[in-house]
């Protein structure tokens, strides 16, 4: 257990990513063991995601999702049937196959 507590130290004060930080943060609690000091905890660093502010939080970044998301309407497909449908002339009715593609 010596090398896995001296691993999540490490992790701990060196991992840039706020998951594996959090992660060695509540793994040395749930072992009781003591958390490192952190040089320079409260600093904005850009190549870390995670700061502790002035009253001892651990703030974590949250970084944006693309913004080529693209959502889908689930009935767009439907819309356009009904469309087709609605402009559909009087002989398509008479007509079970071209209804089928509206």
């Amino acid at each position: 257990m010596n090398s896995t507590k001296k691993l999540a130290s490490q992790w701990f004060i060196e991992k840039p990513d706020g998951s594996t930080h959090s992660a060695a943060s509540w793994l040395l609690r749930q072992w009781k063991l003591p958390i490192p000091e952190i040089p320079n905890a409260n600093a904005i660093l850009p190549q870390r995601d995670w700061f502790v502010n002035s009253v001892g939080t651990t703030m974590v970044r949250i970084k944006p999702l693309p913004s080529e998301i693209k959502l889908v309407d689930p009935i767009a497909t439907y819309r356009e049937q009904l469309a087709q449908f609605a402009s559909a002339t009087e002989a398509a009715f008479e007509n079970p196959e071209i209804m089928l593609q509206c």
